[in-house]
């Protein structure tokens, strides 16, 4: 997929970190103390080890969470590594077809989301429903509010403010919103859907939530955290570098882990 407001970027490196490379990752992850190892993309399922290194992961003790768009989710996949999967998700940014496909730039996209559900609600899968805020969508997103209703493995909605990273900061203009227009528009999802809050968090996240407290690991091994001007900058490569060694040039707040988690707990109708 190319969506245009993605915070990931393409910079040309192909190749991926073998399995055992990968293993040793999740090792270094465990040993320092990391809580949840998520496998995200790009689309994770492209990796054909996948299987293998989720219940690698898992039997390390760490939290697994899934993030995929769907499209080569199948039965068989989830047969291989729901049992190993605390967290699956899946994004929505659009109450319709026509805002969520023309957003994403993959017609029938929409469809595969809500097939991609319902093979998830058969595992019995926690899955987690986000949904960016964007100018193109505004007033296009509380209708989510009943499928989500009428789909029992959806544990969370996360409504997320759009963040001009990666390729998203080419494209500013066309999808920033203001941050009044973010919690209006939560706003309006609660309000037009109340009997959402008895049943799952629907969970505001706006830029500042989304800091501070993870990194991400490229198919390579480039390290990432905290963005500069809209751009990530590697701060260091692994295997090259040891976890611990590049964890100590990245500056963390573990207590933001706690707020976000907090919010989860809580339905802010």
């Amino acid at each position: 997929m190319a969506c245009r407001f993605c915070y990931l970027w393409r910079n040309g490196h192909a190749g991926q970190l073998s399995t055992d490379s990968a293993k040793e990752l999740i090792r270094q992850s465990a040993s320092a103390g990391v809580q949840w190892f998520v496998f995200g993309g790009g689309d994770p399922l492209m990796r054909k080890d996948l299987p293998e290194l989720v219940s690698f992961a898992k039997e390390s003790g760490l939290k697994v969470d899934i993030q995929t768009n769907g499209i080569l989710l199948n039965d068989s996949i989830l047969k291989s590594i729901a049992v190993h999967v605390d967290r699956l998700g899946l994004s929505l940014d659009g109450e319709d077809a026509q805002t969520h496909d023309r957003l994403r730039r993959y017609p029938g996209h929409y469809a595969t989301v809500i097939d991609a559900l319902d093979t998830s609600n058969k595992y019995g899968m926690n899955v987690t429903l986000r949904t960016t805020v964007m100018k193109a969508n505004l007033d296009h997103l509380s209708g989510l509010g009943r499928l989500v209703l009428a789909n029992s493995s959806i544990r969370k909605w996360s409504i997320r403010e759009f963040v001009p990273l990666g390729r998203g900061a080419d494209s500013v203009s066309e999808f920033l919103v203001s941050r009044e227009e973010f919690f209006m528009e939560y706003a309006n999802i609660v309000n037009r859907n109340s009997a959402l809050c008895s049943k799952i968090p629907v969970v505001p996240l706006s830029a500042e939530d989304m800091q501070h407290f993870y990194c991400l690991v490229s198919p390579i091994g480039h390290v990432y955290s905290l963005p500069d001007d809209g751009a990530y900058v590697s701060t260091g490569k692994f295997p090259e570098e040891n976890l611990l060694q590049i964890f100590s040039k990245i500056d963390y707040d573990s207590s933001l882990r706690k707020t976000r988690d907090e919010k989860a707990a809580v339905c802010a109708g």
